[in-house]
């Protein structure tokens, strides 16, 4: 994106500020009961501190205002699937189901353009896939340890990926790697919490922008 950093910087944190609170309602309305939040606005901040950050990598990351745009949107949709997954352990219908068919769209449209957009869809769907069959093999296993929710929110993740390296072969380490290091962070936040059933939605979220910005 062209724009002074000092006028880049302004809009990110002016925009991340007002998102915050949005996402947090959103998040809100999903749910399927109203949890007495003793600091709602320490929530508002946590949620307006990670649009920030999401935007600021958006912003750094995104050569046009197209992809701005669709980074920042994926942002905020990582955000309140995290909100609602830590409150009820669940990943709404009515935001995985909408990210797969966007995704099948975009791959569909892009096969039938330009080689390059052809090459990084196919990345995409290799990602997609990856990503999904990886979690489905514990949810198959344990499904009280991996949701549905988890393995259906693998596919816009895996998705968004691939789309960022066209290797199919790298692509499938880092869908790897990234459900690695989401295991890890959601352990990790479940053992200094003292809490037995994890919310995999945060750290499958957290890896997988991680793995994007390494890899593009």
């Amino acid at each position: 994106m062209s724009a002074t950093p000092l006028l880049l910087a302004l809009i990110v944190v002016f925009v991340g500020l007002f998102a915050g609170p949005i996402v947090v309602a959103a998040a809100d309305r999903l749910c399927l009961e109203q949890f007495p939040v003793a600091a709602p606005h320490r929530v508002e901040r946590m949620a307006s501190a990670g649009m920030v950050v999401g935007l600021a990598v958006a912003a750094v990351r995104s050569p046009t205002l197209a992809s701005f745009i669709a980074v920042s949107s994926g942002v905020a949709l990582l955000m309140v699937v995290s909100i609602v997954d830590l409150r009820e352990r669940r990943i709404p219908n009515r935001l995985t189901y909408p990210s797969i068919v966007v995704c099948l769209g975009i791959a569909g449209i892009s096969l039938s353009a330009s080689s390059a957009a052809s090459s990084a869809a196919s990345s995409a769907l290799v990602g997609a896939v990856a990503f999904t069959l990886i979690l489905l093999v514990p949810h198959l296993a344990r499904p009280d340890a991996m949701g549905l929710g988890d393995v259906k929110l693998a596919f816009p993740l895996g998705f968004a990926i691939g789309w960022v390296r066209a290797d199919h072969a790298e692509v499938v380490i880092a869908v790897g790697w990234t459900v690695a290091i989401a295991s890890a962070v959601g352990l990790l936040a479940a053992g200094l919490w003292g809490r037995r059933s994890i919310a995999f939605g945060p750290s499958l979220s957290f890896a997988t922008v991680l793995a994007i910005v390494v890899l593009s």
